[in-house]
């Protein structure tokens, strides 16, 4: 604990301010970065819901193109470029969302049920500790 107070008073005489105001001003914080994960959440799962869309969008499209044994037209070989460009897309970040919802679910239970541990650990953080 003392080493603790240590880095407390060495923070807030790095910021010019008191001990007790660093502390309140972290607290504080820790609403608003709960809020910015939040909406943050709310983002990806649009684009999740996005992604699938198009995923379907252009499976669809894939699936209703002409296949035959003549050579393509241009316009079908074009169309085919665009849904499996938007497809292959889609699925790479379909694959990336998991991660990043795992990540902030763990942030927001943290700064919702302790956020005085957020407020430590963003201290520790800013003092390379």
């Amino acid at each position: 604990m003392k080493d603790l107070t240590e880095l407390l008073e060495k923070l807030a005489t790095k910021l010019g301010i008191p001990v007790g105001e660093l502390w309140e001003a972290l607290l504080k914080q820790t609403k608003i970065v709960f809020w910015e994960v939040v909406s943050y959440m709310v983002v990806t799962i649009l684009f999740l819901i996005a992604a699938i869309y198009f995923i379907t969008f252009s499976l669809n499209g894939l699936a209703n193109l002409p296949h035959s044994c003549t050579p393509y037209l241009d316009g079908i070989k074009d169309n085919e470029k665009r849904y499996s460009i938007i497809l292959i897309i889609s699925i790479i970040y379909l694959m990336g969302v998991p991660f990043l919802l795992i990540r902030n679910i763990k942030k927001i239970v943290t700064l919702k049920n302790n956020p005085k541990y957020w407020a430590l650990r963003e201290m520790l953080s800013i003092l390379g500790e």
